[in-house]
């Protein structure tokens, strides 16, 4: 896994984290049945329009921002062996990243 990515999503759970009223960032990581899981959990301000998260430029946070997620998608892409999923439950947005090995 690119150590960009973890870099990427962690970075944008603590800024979103930063924007709310319960300031809350919970990373954890497991062994998995064929790999390894990573579950990144924050609170944020601003609910993220799912539709536009990984649009070029698209942000909660204000312009000339939006890029993280962007840049976080195309690494998901470019490796066969990695699943993502983004949710948001009860206020807080929850990543899992599971990584075949």
């Amino acid at each position: 896994m690119s150590s960009r990515l973890l870099g990427l999503l962690i970075d944008n759970a603590i800024e979103a984290a930063e924007e709310s009223e319960k300031k809350y960032v919970d990373i954890r990581m497991a062994n998995a049945e064929n790999g390894y899981r990573i579950i990144i959990e924050n609170t944020y301000g601003t609910k993220p329009e799912l539709a536009h998260l990984y649009d070029k430029g698209y942000s909660t946070k204000g312009e000339n921002r939006g890029y993280g997620m962007y840049y976080a998608r195309e690494i998901i892409l470019d490796n066969e062996d990695m699943d993502y999923c983004f949710e948001i439950q009860e206020n807080v947005i929850v990543q899992n990243i599971n990584i075949e090995i």
